[in-house]
């Protein structure tokens, strides 16, 4: 059994709508104070000083109906639902609240194929300052749960505005490592949920550390899971806390002084018949301590070039339960960069930082663990170097906000080093825009199922 959606859905799209009407009044009644007052020469002002002196208070009392319809629309939502589950189990929400009676909402439109029109979000291109010392980068996301948010791409409750982040402290001048600088992430400003400007911004203020890729066993948010993907430590060309399933120390694995950071780095030797295969397991003693958390936004990135001429083979990093890469059937959310030989730009004799937004499955598999391979084996000639590899857990201020990592390169960042990228909110769906006004999914970190082609089944046109 399921909530009636089309009761549900009409009567709160009734107080949505009234909503709307009030916040449109609002506004009418500050363009018509204007038109009004242009008439009025500045020392005539004083004829219309009552409308002049209670405007604005007379449009902000509208606010308290507009709490009303709020308050109305969640106890609307709440028994709604409770009322559901009380017919068909006998029993009703365990909590009667905001959170628990959209969570069952949200599983009920799913477990019943029932959606709302989708809302495309767009990141735009990470921008570096100008004045850039370091060569790093910074990766934005909007990747939504999916288990809150299923079959929704991105999370609706992004808001439209440009994220900027700042280095504040770097190694030259106070004492932070080297590849982890602090960074200060910034939105737009934030409006109340309720006022007609809404929204403005998120009023994202956050601040956090580069991922170092020479951190260790991490489990946070920036901190590496992996340990000596640095590649730091050999024992007789075999990198410490890797395994070689594949190819042998000393021939096809190599420790090479060519290094992106630091003194070393893994070197893979094509010799044109050797599919060259590295692991290392997460949480074991043998591979790495650190852990990869279920449903979770993660970076993966890795620097990586070649010597001498590529004329075939193709190289990956994936996370895998060991018959299939993690998320494989979602491309948006695949835990894998695969780079082809003859990929343009791909591997040059030049170290280039590559960089990946990936998300873990809603259930992590037992043995899991990240694979280094050449799938396809590099051409006798050809060695691929791979340094400063680093898989973290991106960071999230608002469990419904974009996500972010900064990711430092061979040069380290310096103070007042920044990035900035732009992130667009279409707002096509009223639905999925409506209950995050009046609910906070940005905060909770909810959205309702969607469908981006047309098909939804839920109407906004029920918002009226």
């Amino acid at each position: 059994m399921a909530v009636t959606y089309a009761t549900l859905f009409a009567r709160l799209g009734k107080l949505f709508g009234m909503a709307e009407t009030i916040r449109t009044h609002q506004n009418n009644l500050r363009t018509e104070y204007a038109d009004v007052v242009s008439v009025y020469s500045d020392a005539d002002m004083f004829m219309v000083g009552n409308l002049a002196r209670e405007i604005e208070a007379r449009i902000n009392d509208s606010e308290r109906l507009l709490r009303l319809i709020q308050q109305d629309a969640e106890t609307t939502l709440i028994e709604m639902v409770d009322d559901d589950l009380v017919s068909a189990y006998g029993g009703g929400l365990e909590f009667k609240n905001r959170q628990q009676a959209l969570r069952e909402l949200v599983r009920q439109m799913h477990a019943n194929s029932s959606s709302v029109d989708g809302t495309t979000i767009t990141i735009g291109t990470v921008t570096a300052g100008g004045s850039n010392v370091g060569n790093g980068t910074m990766l934005v996301s909007a990747l939504a749960s999916q288990t809150y948010a299923p079959t929704v791409v991105d999370y609706p409750s992004v808001k439209t505005e440009l994220i900027r982040s700042r280095c504040i402290r770097d190694a030259n001048t106070t004492r932070v490592s080297e590849k982890a600088e602090q960074f200060e992430v910034l939105g737009q400003r934030s409006e109340k949920h309720l006022d007609e400007e809404w929204p403005k911004g998120s009023g994202l203020r956050h601040v956090v550390f580069a991922a170092n890729p020479s951190y260790t066993n991490g489990t946070g948010p920036g901190e590496n899971t992996l340990r000596n993907s640095d590649f730091e430590l050999f024992v007789s060309n075999a990198p410490n806390f890797w395994n070689i399933a594949t190819g042998s120390a000393g021939t096809t694995v190599l420790s090479t002084a060519t290094a992106y950071t630091g003194s070393s780095a893994l070197e893979i030797v094509g010799d044109g018949s050797t599919a060259v295969k590295l692991t290392q397991a997460f949480n074991t003693q043998s591979g790495t301590l650190g852990r990869i958390k279920p449903d979770t936004v993660y970076s993966l990135s890795f620097a990586v070039r070649r010597n001498g001429t590529a004329t075939a083979g193709n190289f990956k990093v994936y996370v895998t339960d060991g018959s299939t890469v993690l998320n494989n059937a979602d491309s948006n959310r695949k835990m894998e960069i695969s780079i082809a030989y003859n990929l343009i730009g791909g591997i040059t004799t030049s170290y280039q930082l590559k960089t990946l937004v990936c998300m873990t499955p809603k259930s992590i598999p037992k043995g899991a663990y990240i694979v280094i391979e050449t799938d396809t084996p590099f051409n006798t000639g050809c060695s691929i170097y791979v340094d400063h590899l680093c898989l973290a857990e991106m960071h999230r201020a608002d469990a419904g906000g974009v996500a972010y990592q900064i990711i430092p390169g061979s040069t380290r960042f310096a103070y007042d080093d920044e990035f900035t990228s732009q992130i667009t909110n279409n707002a096509e769906g009223e639905f999925t825009i409506e209950f995050d006004r009046f609910f906070d999914m940005q905060t909770l970190g909810y959205a309702l199922p969607s469908n981006y082609a047309g098909g939804e089944t839920i109407s906004d046109g029920l918002i009226s």
